[in-house]
């Protein structure tokens, strides 16, 4: 696995895992009874966005799309406009912490909704993250929402970082995106195979879900974070490469094998279960703290030595 665009939703090809959550959506279409406002919510990396990709794909572009196969033809008008960001029908929008979506964004996509629409199609408007806008967005988008035209249809993809104001669960139809535990090592083991991954063994937990266990792996991969590394030589890495790239999925990692090193510690000392989570969530603190306030990397690692330390 060696290009990164393989990590892109947009560019995911094939669709695996999720057939029956697929056929739903497909259901909802042929009966003219798809949700104005539809709330996809799962744990993230569950393939939501893939999902929602291969929807639209699909029904704009069925004479190319193998529904059987559950595939995009990559030579596809619609999937190039789609990735382009040039279809008139879709519009997609991908908030994050740092607030991509802002109200003004909100109420220019009002008036570009407003418009007539020259094909007469549907129109959909995917918002991704949606969790973490902010009030005053949310407001703005609602009143959108709200307004009374049957082809424009929005679709909201919850990851359940944060709380979601009810406000917005209200007003939508929710669709619960659930993976059990033979479902998850299926897909993993099918990305592994479609995307050539040299697996990962401290990635392959059951409760990673599929698009992260895709994604950590790459990151592992293409950044040389091999699995001889001591806890603190990971970190250490991870931050030399977050303060490089400004990409938050290495803190992401990093949180990700904290987690990991304290559960396998409780499993082996489950008496000391209170006093290592104390020390696993001042792990975390510091972590934050230096994404937050930018602190010094050595003495943060010292730092976070000295909590390892403390647990031995």
């Amino acid at each position: 696995m060696n290009d990164k665009d393989t990590l892109n939703p947009l560019n995911s090809l094939k669709l695996f895992g999720l057939t029956e959550y697929f056929k739903t959506l497909i259901k909802f279409e042929n009966n003219n009874k798809f949700p104005n406002a539809l709330l996809l919510t799962g744990d993230k990396g569950t393939g939501k966005f893939t999902l929602i990709n291969h929807f639209l794909n699909y029904i704009f572009s069925k004479e190319t799309y193998n529904l059987e196969q559950q595939s995009i033809n990559s030579n596809s008008v619609v999937f190039k406009n789609i990735n382009s960001s040039t279809h008139q029908n879709i519009f997609y929008f991908t908030n994050h912490l740092n607030k991509d979506l802002q109200i003004d964004d909100a109420r220019i996509l009002k008036s570009n909704l407003n418009k007539s629409n020259l094909n007469n199609k549907p129109r959909f408007i995917v918002i991704d993250n949606v969790e973490y806008l902010n009030k005053n967005t949310i407001n703005a988008l609602l009143k959108t929402i709200e307004e009374p035209n049957q082809n424009n249809f929005f679709i909201l993809i919850n990851n359940k970082k944060e709380l979601l104001l009810e406000t917005i669960v209200s007003r939508c139809f929710q669709l619960h995106i659930f993976l059990k535990k033979n479902d998850k090592n299926d897909i993993k083991n099918m990305l592994i195979n479609h995307h050539n991954v040299n697996p990962y063994k401290n990635l392959t937990e059951n409760y990673l879900s599929p698009g992260l266990f895709l994604k950590y792996s790459f990151l592992c991969e293409t950044n040389e974070i091999k699995e001889d590394l001591s806890y603190i030589e990971k970190l250490k890495k991870l931050f030399l490469l977050y303060r490089k790239n400004k990409d938050i999925n290495f803190i992401n990692l990093s949180i990700f094998f904290t987690e990991k090193l304290f559960y396998e510690l409780i499993l082996k000392r489950d008496t000391d279960t209170i006093i290592l989570n104390n020390i696993k969530i001042k792990i975390l603190k510091l972590i934050n703290q230096f994404v937050n306030f930018n602190l010094n990397l050595p003495l943060t690692l010292n730092s976070i030595n000295a909590h390892i330390n403390d647990e031995k």
